[in-house]
């Protein structure tokens, strides 16, 4: 699976209020077949969600939003789920004193540099949203602000651990810079002085609105070389072996 097929295959489903909510189903497996649709979704936040927004969820049959954000990003935009009976999981991936606060202060950082300390540190976090989504009833969605680095590695983790394709991973991840451009990209550097930060040493173009194939694919590499694999990272940080067949069952099963 190439990112156009990705593109394709698993479009950005119209949900308004959301540039990329998508089905984690779809998705080639190694050993044939693909990933089971219409029960793990991956999404951008929910706060600008609409009647129209909320009524598709409804029709999705979601019951339970996996939330991947800080508290401050849960107090200025809280998720606009009001009137349905829809549960929210808060599991953050970093709390307010986690090594991502460097991205607000430090020098010359970048996606690599986040996703680093991503994948270094905040394994448990990873596992514990992980096992949220396995046992939710119903249909679950995870998202984080773009649902694009701590949504794209979760995803990825999750779908390595059920045995998808890695092109087909990193085509999925990937896909995400497509559909944040335009009006998403816009509205989250509009409060930006762009040269400032560049001359700052900080990506923030790149931190915001990218998805390059490389970082993805080297985290996988990295999760191998370490652990030998999603399952074994996930579960090296607490996720149960019960906890991973309720995945893969999730993912798998017709």
């Amino acid at each position: 699976m190439t990112i156009d097929t990705a593109l394709t295959a698993n479009p950005a489903l119209p949900v308004a209020g959301t540039y990329n909510f998508r089905d984690l189903g779809g998705i080639p497996l190694r050993d044939g077949g693909s990933t089971a649709t219409g029960r793990v979704y991956r999404s951008d936040a929910f706060h600008t969600l609409d009647d129209a927004g909320r009524g598709s969820l409804a029709e999705l049959g979601v019951t339970t939003l996996v939330d991947l954000r800080r508290q401050a990003e849960l107090d200025q935009m809280p998720s606009a789920i009001d009137g349905t009976p829809i549960a929210i999981v808060h599991v953050p991936i970093f709390d307010e004193a986690a090594p991502d606060r460097q991205v607000d202060q430090a020098e010359m950082l970048d996606l690599e540099r986040i996703y680093d300390v991503m994948v270094g540190t905040r394994g448990a976090q990873f596992a514990l949203a992980a096992r949220h989504i396995a046992r939710a009833e119903g249909s679950v969605v995870f998202h984080c602000t773009a649902g694009k680095d701590r949504t794209g590695v979760l995803a990825a983790l999750i779908l390595d651990a059920v045995g998808a394709e890695r092109e087909a991973i990193i085509a999925d991840y990937a896909a995400t810079a497509a559909n944040l451009a335009g009006e998403w990209a816009e509205r989250m550097l509009a409060g930006h002085d762009l040269r400032a930060m560049e001359q700052a040493g900080v990506d923030i173009v790149g931190i915001t609105t990218q998805s390059p194939a490389p970082l993805i694919r080297a985290v996988l590499e990295r999760v191998d070389a370490e652990h030998g694999g999603g399952a074994a990272y996930l579960s090296a940080h607490g996720l149960t072996a019960s906890d991973l067949e309720a995945l893969r069952a999730l993912l798998l099963s017709a």
